[in-house]
Formats: structure tokens, C-alpha cells, sequence
């Protein structure tokens, strides 16, 4: 059975595997909790009907809201399913909502300084304070969804010496689990 046939698999089993979309660390929606986004960023950002979506890092900066969202997702199986709604975590995404406009960008490029590892540009431009700020939600907001002990477990040093993931992330979590006396 592959990844996507396990989450499935808990999905029928009344529970839903999903991935945080900054680090990729698995969670269980029915023990971790973070908080919904809210119709009004539903609409604006034009999130999936009829799923759940969540925010796991959100600035005020200037006129914008700066926003790091993922949810889950319909799909379309690629050959016969039994599931009869099959579902799937989305990858996330970096939202920047101003007067209702939302601009989207995948996570993998919303995050980057500069350039993704995939060589996308970032439309956003963040800058150093405003990726540090977002940094410092996202460890609260973690570690009231996760809580402390069991996000020093979750968040591994392997996972944090990744250089795919935001520099300013990786710190936040590292510097928290240094306080802790852990690793």
C-alpha cells in the first residue's frame, strides 16, 4: 500500500492523516488542531469547497496579510478506487491577501529569500523580518496544536538540517528545542 493508500485508509477509519506543509510532519486532524482559515480567506484565496484548510503561520505586514495555508483535497484516482471520496493533503501554500485579493504561491516557492531549489522565482519578496516573524507564529501556533513535547519529538534534527525548508523555520523550532534541553 502506497502513501496516498494509507491516508485513505485512515480517512475511511474516521481518521485523517495530514501533513503541516513547512516541514511535511505528519499529524492526526483529530488530535492536532490548528486554527480553520475563515471564509472570508476561503474566498478570497479560493480554497477546495467543502474541506478543511488551516493556517500555520500568519503576519500582518503593510497592507498585507501573509499567510501559510494547506488543507486537504479531492482527487481524481488514476485508475478504479474503492474510496468513494477519495481525498489527499494538499502541498500548502503562501498566501498574500490585500483587499480581499489573494495572491497564491506554492509553498516550496513562497518561503525561499531568493530562488526555490526548483529555480521558481518568489513573486512575494518577503523579506528577512517579515520570513522571521512568520518563523515566530508558525512555533506558536505549533506548539499549541502539537504541544511542547510532542513537537521536539515530531521535529527531529534530521529533519531540520534539510536545506529544502526556510532557514528561518528550521531556527525557530531549533532554537525552541535548544531552551528545552533537547536536541
Amino acid at each position: 500500500m502506497g502513501l496516498y493508500g494509507l491516508i485513505l485508509a485512515l480517512a475511511c477509519a474516521g481518521r485523517q492523516q495530514m501533513y503541516e506543509p513547512i516541514f511535511a510532519v505528519a499529524y492526526d486532524t483529530t488530535q492536532v488542531r490548528f486554527e480553520h482559515a475563515s471564509d472570508a480567506i476561503r474566498k478570497a484565496c479560493k480554497l477546495p469547497v467543502g474541506m478543511p484548510w488551516w493556517i500555520y503561520a500568519r503576519i500582518k505586514s503593510d497592507s498585507n496579510d501573509y499567510l501559510v495555508l494547506s488543507g486537504l483535497r479531492r482527487i481524481e484516482p488514476d485508475g478504479p478506487s474503492d474510496a468513494p471520496d477519495p481525498i489527499e493533503p494538499d502541498f500548502g501554500i503562501v498566501a498574500s491577501i490585500d483587499r480581499n485579493a489573494c495572491h497564491r504561491i506554492h509553498i516550496d516557492n513562497g518561503l525561499a529569500p531568493q530562488n526555490s531549489p526548483t529555480g521558481a522565482t518568489n513573486r512575494f519578496k518577503l523579506s528577512y523580518r517579515q520570513r522571521e516573524a512568520l518563523a515566530q507564529d508558525m512555533l506558536s501556533r505549533y506548539r499549541k496544536a502539537f504541544g511542547d513535547s510532542a513537537l521536539v519529538r515530531s521535529f527531529d534534527d534530521s529533519l531540520l538540517q534539510d536545506d529544502f525548508r526556510p532557514i528561518e523555520m528550521r531556527d525557530a523550532i531549533r532554537r525552541f528545542k535548544a531552551q528545552l534541553g533537547t536536541k
